[in-house]
């Protein structure tokens, strides 16, 4: 992919074209130019993020836990107040239905079991230990999951977590514990979230399966309350793998219903029953149903368990549930993949991507046809779980995509979305083969990039391309995509190590090639580079700046609200303020961002930044209702741009 200073041509991956953008000036693609790339990946970046939950719920059953006997705040009459030296069982019914894709089968699920839980109060936490047992899993769709009794079994055993202020945190268990049973276990400790005083009546944060949501809990009789989830936070395609600019996933709730019972300081009752969708970009919409039921049976005594042996033996997981590492034949794979074999997915691709070609040839100008590129992103996306299931016939794939034709993007995009360490070692092989054209070893770059499971030899493989004139840019992006994506996974040394490289570039890299660098550290969130981007806030190249504002829009770090409010209030740059509303745009609301937003949102001099920020405030008038007033003022005042007042209109409608 050759480029000059203004020009950068990028290839559309469902048709085969090369299309070049020569007018922004930070060298991106348009986001038209990248829509055919982000049919297929935000396809499978959705299906990662909804079918994360419990039992392959799509999304999960919502809530989070419980709080301790020294802790547990007072709401109205009711009290949690958990004993150490109590047991608490509990039974334990889940159940999902989930619609993966168009036609598909649908994918349901019933899960029931028991739940024994002992607390470690403490000062400002629980701790909780947690045996599940006695569970049994039933499935309509065997393909879905061949052995049930096999999955429920995996289930079973211990783990536990820690509540503060009656929100779950800090979900342990065992190494070695799958991504299917780390969302089982993720799920039911949300369940077991409650209200205290401080998070009764008012919205509050807490995390599940699928992500970070708020929600509210109200008392409606002694001991009885009603949990509403509001919405989802920011979920986002990683800026810069398969796009120029964040790619919305957040899920959508469609409907939601929650209660809770406390009787004499325990949690008595949980029932939740929530439908979500999620609808990626030139892809069919994601929706489950899940339901969730936890009923005490009995409390009684018991001695206290070994703590100690328990930390010991149980480790933190990751934060992010849909990176954790899968199986092997994991039952989402046989569900994507369906009844199709190797050589019927392959000959399907064949054919449309064939016709996609024999289109593009008729009429150069026409865009694609969206059935045919639907038809193609589904294809593509079985094909890759196939390659999950039968690794054998990677070699094979490997082989057509060598010899190029119609179809050899798809294969190389198959091979990224199936992430095993075989697929990304054969795109590592073809990036590297110097037989083979420019385009060929760019495309087998981008579907390594691509991949949600990074593999550390993949890491040193990226490090290697730093220099290389094709394949340097891919290792920028890719290097800081592939270090959060480990990050999340719990490896920590290879993502250290991909974010470390990426950082020894930005004292050596200058003006565009710097811009590049501040990118895949803006994919990483690697909160270790933001002393090293600090002072480029400040650089006299206004591309820098603007990139270095995006760069710590992910960063885990207290400056950050801050820094993006004072970049927004700034008079001078609209680009400068633009970067800063984008990096606000993936951050939770606090009160420095809505008030700084809110601010421009009725005072900035361009109608594009007012437009900007009265766009964020929808997205967050859920969470922070306290926004209202503000899209209302817009509403009534704002009398230069007609498009800003309505969309503040379309907001207060909605």
């Amino acid at each position: 992919m050759p480029h000059g200073p203004r020009q950068r041509c990028w290839y559309l991956r469902a048709h085969h074209q090369l299309t070049c953008n020569t007018t922004e000036s930070t060298m991106r693609p348009s986001d038209s130019k990248v829509m055919s790339r982000i049919g297929r990946a935000t396809r499978r970046a959705a299906l990662a993020a909804a079918l994360s939950a419990p039992v392959l719920i799509c999304i999960p059953a919502c809530s989070k836990a419980p709080m301790a006997e020294s802790s547990s705040g007072h709401v109205g009459s009711a009290e949690v107040r958990w004993r150490a030296s109590s047991r608490y069982l509990y039974k334990l019914h889940m159940s999902s239905n989930a619609t993966l894709a168009q036609n598909a089968q649908p994918v349901d699920f019933e899960l029931d079991g028991v739940l024994e839980v002992q607390a470690r109060p403490g000062d400002g936490a629980t701790s909780l230990l947690v045996n599940l047992r006695e569970v049994t899993l039933k499935a309509q769709n065997r393909t879905a999951a061949p052995d049930p009794g096999a999955m429920a079994r995996g289930l079973e055993g211990t783990w536990g977590f820690e509540l503060k202020n009656g929100r779950a945190e800090q979900v342990r268990a065992p190494a070695g514990t799958s991504g299917f049973r780390a969302n089982v276990l993720r799920s039911i400790a949300a369940a077991l979230q409650h209200p205290t005083a401080e998070r009764s009546g008012v919205a509050v944060e807490e995390v599940d399966a699928t992500g970070t949501y708020t929600a509210r809990y109200d008392e409606i009789a002694p001991g009885r309350f009603v949990k509403t989830k509001l919405s989802y936070a920011a979920a986002r395609l990683p800026l810069g793998a398969v796009s120029p600019t964040p790619v919305d996933l957040t899920p959508t709730i469609k409907a939601f219903n929650g209660e809770l019972r406390v009787d004499d300081g325990s949690l008595s009752w949980v029932e939740l029953d929530e439908t979500v969708e999620v609808t990626p970009a030139l892809a069919t919409a994601v929706q489950g149903r899940n339901r969730l039921l936890l009923e005490l049976v009995r409390v009684e005594s018991a001695p206290a368990p070994d703590w100690e042996a328990f930390l010991a033996s149980h480790a933190v997981l990751p934060a992010e549930g849909p990176k954790l590492a899968r199986t092997p034949h994991s039952p989402f794979d046989a569900a994507r993949a369906g009844d199709a074999s190797y050589e019927a997915l392959l000959a399907r691709l064949e054919q449309t991507s064939g016709a996609l070609k024999e289109a593009k040839e008729r009429d150069p100008d026409a865009a694609p046809d969206h059935e045919l590129v639907k038809a193609q992103t589904e294809t593509v996306r079985a094909l890759g779980a196939r390659l999950r299931l039968e690794p054998g016939h990677i070699a094979h794939a490997t082989s057509l995509a060598r010899k190029g034709g119609a179809a050899s993007v798809g294969l190389l995009d198959a091979l990224g979305i199936a992430g095993t360490t075989e697929a990304q070692a054969a795109l590592v092989a073809l990036a590297n083969d110097k037989q083979l054209g420019e385009r060929q070893r760019s495309a087998a770059a981008y579907s390594l990039i691509a991949t949600q499971w990074p593999d550390p030899g993949s890491v040193d493989a990226l490090i290697g391309w730093l220099d290389h004139d094709t394949l340097s840019e891919y290792a920028l992006y890719g290097l800081g995509t592939f270090s959060r994506h480990l990050r999340a996974a719990g490896q920590l040394e290879p993502a250290k190590r991909a974010a470390e490289a990426l950082l020894a570039e930005l004292p050596r890299s200058q003006h565009t090639r710097r811009v590049h660098v501040l990118r895949g550290i803006a994919n990483s969130g690697y909160p270790g580079a933001f002393e090293a981007v600090r002072p480029l806030l400040n650089d006299k190249d206004e591309s820098v700046r603007a990139a270095a504002i995006e760069s710590i829009r992910l960063m885990d770090r207290p400056e950050v609200d801050g820094i993006l409010v004072e970049q927004i209030e700034a008079e001078g740059s609209l680009n400068l303020r633009l970067a800063a509303l984008n990096a606000a745009s993936v951050r939770s609301p606090s009160d420095a961002l809505v008030r700084g937003v809110s601010e421009l949102a009725t005072g900035a001099p361009e109608a594009q930044s007012r437009l900007k920020a009265v766009q964020l405030l929808e997205r967050w008038l859920r969470a922070r209702p306290d926004v209202r007033p503000t899209l209302q003022q817009v509403a009534d005042n704002e009398n230069e741009r007609e498009g800003v007042r309505r969309a503040a209109q379309a907001a207060l409608a909605g």
